[in-house]
C-alpha cells in the first residue's frame, strides 16, 4: 500500500481505482470532486465543520496576518484549502501575492508538522486546519501553549470521507455502516478518539459547495 504525500498524489490514484476509501482535506477533494463522491463528514462538539487557523509562535508580537508582513511563513499544501487557500486569498484581496508579501515561503507537507514549526519558533507563522490544531493541542498542551491563534476563518464543512466514482452501491453501504457504526461500540469509541472525532454521519456532495474567497479587511 502506498501513502501519497500530497493532495494531487492522493487525486492521482483515484483515475486508476488504486483507491476506494479516502479521508481527504477540503483543498484535496475540491481539486477534484469528479474523481470521487463523498460518503460521510466527521463531527466534532456536535457539528461536522471546523475552521482554517494561522498560528504564531506564543511570543510573537503579530495582532494580525497583516503584521506578518516580510517575516516567514509555512504552508502545509498547494492544494490545502486550510493550510494555503484560505490565506492566499485573504492577501490577494488586499496586498497581493503571498510569495511577495511574506519574506519567505516555505511547504511543511502537513498540518501537524507546521503546527511543530510554530511551536519550535522555527517560522513566523503558518496555516494549519483548525481540527488537526485542536486534536494536538489536547494532546500537547505543553507545546500548544508555545503557539497562539491569529486569526480563524468561517465554519467550514469537515473534511469529508470520500470513495472512489465506481465503488458499488453495497460496498458503499457497508463502509458507511462501518463508519457510523464506530460510536456504538467501546472499540469504535476509542478509534474515534484517536481521531479526534465524536462520530461519523452520512454526508455528500452537496455539503460541499466551495465557498466566496474569505471577506473583509485585513486586521479585522
Amino acid at each position: 500500500m502506498c501513502y501519497p504525500e500530497t493532495y494531487a498524489s492522493l487525486n492521482a490514484l483515484w483515475r486508476g481505482d488504486a483507491v476506494d476509501l479516502a479521508f481527504v482535506g477540503l483543498g484535496g477533494y475540491w481539486a477534484a470532486p469528479e474523481e470521487m463522491d463523498v460518503l460521510a463528514a466527521p463531527v466534532r462538539k456536535g457539528r461536522a465543520e471546523y475552521d482554517a487557523v494561522v498560528l504564531v509562535p506564543s511570543g510573537s508580537s503579530a495582532r494580525t496576518l497583516l503584521d506578518l508582513r516580510g517575516k516567514e511563513f509555512l504552508f502545509t499544501d498547494p492544494d490545502s484549502y486550510t493550510g494555503h487557500t484560505y490565506v492566499s486569498q485573504r492577501l490577494e484581496e488586499s496586498v497581493g501575492k503571498a510569495e511577495l508579501f511574506f519574506r519567505s515561503v516555505q511547504w511543511a507537507g502537513s498540518h501537524d508538522r507546521a503546527f511543530q514549526a510554530v511551536a519550535r519558533s522555527s517560522v513566523d507563522g503558518a496555516a494549519v486546519s483548525g481540527a488537526v490544531y485542536g486534536m494536538l493541542a489536547s494532546r500537547g498542551p505543553a507545546l500548544a501553549a508555545r503557539v497562539r491563534v491569529l486569526e480563524c476563518s468561517a465554519p467550514l464543512p469537515s473534511p469529508p470521507v470520500v470513495v472512489r466514482k465506481s465503488l458499488a452501491d453495497e460496498l458503499r453501504r457497508r463502509l458507511l455502516g462501518i463508519l457510523v457504526g464506530l460510536s456504538g461500540s467501546t472499540e469504535g469509541r476509542e478509534i474515534l478518539t484517536a481521531l479526534g472525532v465524536e462520530r461519523f454521519a452520512p454526508s455528500s456532495a452537496t455539503a460541499y459547495r466551495q465557498p466566496l474567497p474569505p471577506r473583509g479587511a485585513l486586521g479585522e
